[in-house]
């Protein structure tokens, strides 16, 4: 059974800021494969001449080359903002090859239990009855399970660490 190819299209507007993308030396490597292989199957290449020029396997190509026709549509301007369209197009088009937004596994610890554990880095030890004058992270992470806060010393360290250089 013959296998049939997905015809890729590439709208006029957008073909020159492909071509300009793919040289750019800016952008991300994975983005500039994204953009051979959508480039390359518009130009007439088969799957697997494409894995020799890019370097991706036959199962990624053919997942790009389908989210393209998803995303494609979605690369358009509306006409009564010609000053920015050259930008907002750009900008879309580099959207459409990155990569979709992934869940991740839900916070265990949430903002309020956050403040409470820098809030108790604060303090001193001594208030807690440990005969030391500074904090280790192991001596915080007991003193949170006594507080009901379940969190490893490293990661009291990550969480901390994080929000004084985010302040």
């Amino acid at each position: 059974m013959p296998q049939v190819y997905l015809k890729i299209e590439i709208p006029a507007e957008l073909e020159p800021m492909l071509k300009a993308a793919i040289k750019r030396r800016t952008i991300e490597q994975c983005i500039t494969q994204r953009m051979q292989v959508i480039y390359l199957s518009k130009e007439g290449y088969k799957v697997k001449d494409i894995v020799k020029e890019v370097g991706l396997n036959a199962k990624t190509i053919n997942t790009w080359r389908n989210y393209w026709k998803e995303r494609v549509a979605s690369i358009q301007v509306s006409p009564d903002d010609l000053r920015d369209a050259n930008r907002q197009l750009q900008t879309k088009l580099y959207e459409a090859f990155c990569d979709k937004p992934r869940s991740g596994s839900p916070a265990r610890i949430t903002e309020s239990e956050i403040a409470r554990l820098i809030a108790l880095a604060c303090e001193l030890p001594e208030n807690y009855g440990y005969p030391v004058s500074k904090w280790t992270l192991n001596l915080l992470s007991c003193q949170a399970k006594k507080m009901n806060i379940e969190i490893s010393p490293a990661h009291y360290g990550r969480v901390l660490k994080k929000r004084l250089t985010s302040a």
